[in-house]
């Protein structure tokens, strides 16, 4: 008989429980619940709709992209254009912006609603003067990116205005004109605001053959740079005014 003694015995037990313990006899396996799943973060616009008067800016972008190029289209050119996100607001109606990246389509809504100012030249009638003309605004406006001012001639000179032009009678093909809003003192704001709105040289078609105490009307044009003010609220306005930067004659 092969005596062991209790020394050995725990020696040899304590290395074999050590072995079993340092080389595990399956590979270990990683719970379900360690895991942690992460989803790439999606394209994302920054508005998903936005009203706007004709005539205003907006610019949109789009997060989280990565390197990918973005697309970007409308649906409706007439009430909103769009070009590497900035969006003009050119016209009454509403309009879905679309920002293409990969496969996936991000959408805004745009209402634009109208930015006009109206006059009605009956309310200044007793304001004219004999032996004068008038040059009034009588309707400014945005419309697909421009300002537009039609301005009505008020002859009051006592006999037909037959053309305008320059003192030799020529007739000028462009003239910078300056277009200007005010808004009138008043009890909460006693001081008169005057705003440049458009400033430049246009086309000015000036009307003919005007007889007195008559009014004809003709549209002044401003577009690009020679908008000071983008997507001002017309409708604050009492007055608009327009100046033309060198003598206008008329001819009987």
């Amino acid at each position: 008989m092969i005596k062991i003694s209790m020394k050995k015995l725990i020696t040899a037990m304590a290395l074999s429980l050590s072995i079993a313990i340092a080389i595990p006899s399956t590979l270990p396996l990683t719970s379900v619940n360690n895991i942690v799943t992460v989803e790439a973060a999606s394209a994302k616009l920054n508005k998903k709709s936005a009203t706007l008067l004709a005539g205003q800016t907006l610019k949109l972008s789009v997060s989280n992209k990565g390197k990918k190029s973005v697309k970007w289209s409308t649906s409706n050119p007439k009430v909103a254009t769009v070009k590497n996100g900035s969006i003009t607001a050119t016209g009454k109606g509403k309009a879905t912006i679309t920002a293409t990246v990969g496969n996936k389509k991000l959408k805004c809504k745009i209402t634009v609603k109208s930015n006009n100012f109206s006059l009605n030249i009956k309310l200044l009638s007793n304001y004219f003067k004999q032996g004068k003309v008038y040059f009034v605004p009588s309707s400014v406006y945005y419309k697909n990116g421009k300002l537009y001012c039609k301005t009505s001639v008020i002859n009051y000179t006592g006999s037909t205005i037959k053309f305008f032009g320059d003192q030799r009678g020529n007739t000028p093909k462009k003239l910078k004109t300056t277009l200007k809003a005010y808004q009138l003192a008043s009890l909460f704001n006693p001081k008169l605001t005057t705003v440049t709105l458009a400033q430049g040289k246009v086309k000015a078609d000036f009307p003919t053959n005007i007889k007195n105490k008559k009014t004809k009307t003709f549209t002044i044009e401003f577009s690009g740079n020679q908008i000071k003010k983008k997507g001002y609220d017309l409708s604050t306005f009492d007055l608009h005014d327009i100046e033309f930067d060198t003598k206008i004659f008329y001819f009987q």
